[in-house]
């Protein structure tokens, strides 16, 4: 079996599995059969508090921890082989948990605490999650536990030392054009491989975020529904599937050419969250004229199918063998 069976296997034997997209094209230069990553994208994960104030937080964390286990169980079993699991970005929701900036870290203990069996499931040394901040923890770098998180990882195919993907939260595309003097720097932060969070100065990259989340009100539940398109049951998984438009398409791919010139990169792809809307886009101009957005959407507010059914929305993407697909989980 290839390590797409084996994952999917782990999925459903906890859940409901469909498809939402999927694309298999060589050009996505991840080959490896021994190889897998595994992407799980916003939560948003707040307090029992505020959830009940605001009626609004993560679907389904019973699932959710049980998804993780099984993952981890994966990875146990999978010695000689690759699987990595990255969480890509609001993981916790702290502008929503509490307004006073200078309190944020603190809330992040206590939202911790108030869900001790999903936070086990994902610290799991088993699991060895990786996780990037998004413009809703942001605050979390300044917190011990969580300075070691970062902005972007690059995914080199096993065996190779050169990026062909690269996971980032996907802020950066709302504000990359309203904040023209300070791109360079970030530019410099988010892609070159030689540095890392640590070489950098958050406080910049905070204040911009800062000045984006101020625009909008935290105090309700988040609105809208994913438009999830043609959903359906797995196995049977077509190279192409459900392929959309995303605003953010042209953005990342100019950002990566840009990445590619500037420190001699390959990149053919880009994860991100962020938008809580799965879909996977594609600039396909032939040849090399190649460029893959796989946005794995989120773990919260609700998801419709293309025909007019409804789901919770609790997606993830997984990518082995030159092969990206989007999970809808459900029980």
């Amino acid at each position: 079996m290839t390590l797409h069976d084996d994952v999917y296997l782990e999925l459903s034997s906890v859940a409901t599995v469909r498809l939402v997209a999927s694309l298999r094209d060589s050009r996505l230069n991840f080959g490896s059969p021994d190889d897998v990553r595994i992407f799980l994208p916003d939560m948003h994960i707040v307090s029992n508090r505020t959830r009940a104030k605001y009626s609004y937080g993560t679907n389904d964390m019973d699932l959710l921890a049980d998804v993780l286990v099984r993952l981890a169980g994966l990875k146990a079993r999978s010695q000689g082989r690759t699987v990595g699991i990255f969480q890509v970005g609001d993981f916790l929701d702290l502008w929503r948990e509490e307004p006073v900036a200078s309190a944020r870290v603190d809330a992040a203990s206590r939202i911790v605490m108030d869900h001790p069996r999903l936070m086990n499931a994902i610290f799991s040394p088993t699991l060895k999650a990786r996780f990037l901040l998004g413009n809703h923890d942001i605050d979390l770098a300044w917190w011990p536990n969580f300075a070691a998180w970062e902005r972007r990882y690059y995914l080199p195919p096993r065996g190779s030392s050169q990026a062909s993907g690269v996971v980032v939260h996907g802020d950066m595309f709302d504000w990359v054009e309203l904040t023209p003097d300070p791109i360079n720097q970030f530019f410099v932060y988010f892609f070159s491989p030689l540095f890392g969070a640590a070489d950098h100065d958050l406080n910049d990259v905070k204040t911009v975020v800062n000045r984006q989340n101020s625009a909008a009100s935290f105090t309700n539940q988040i609105g809208g529904t994913a438009q999830l398109g043609d959903v359906f049951g797995s196995p049977g998984v077509p190279d192409r599937h459900n392929l959309g438009t995303h605003s953010f398409l042209n953005k990342a791919r100019d950002t990566a050419r840009a990445a590619n010139r500037a420190y001699q990169l390959n990149l053919r792809f880009m994860v991100i969250g962020h938008t809580h809307h799965a879909r996977i886009a594609l600039h396909d101009g032939g040849g090399d004229d190649f460029f893959a957005l796989i946005d794995c959407g989120g773990w919260l507010e609700d998801a419709t199918d293309a025909n007019g059914v409804h789901y919770k929305n609790q997606t993830l993407a997984v990518l082995s063998e030159n092969d990206v697909r989007i999970y809808l989980l459900s029980h």
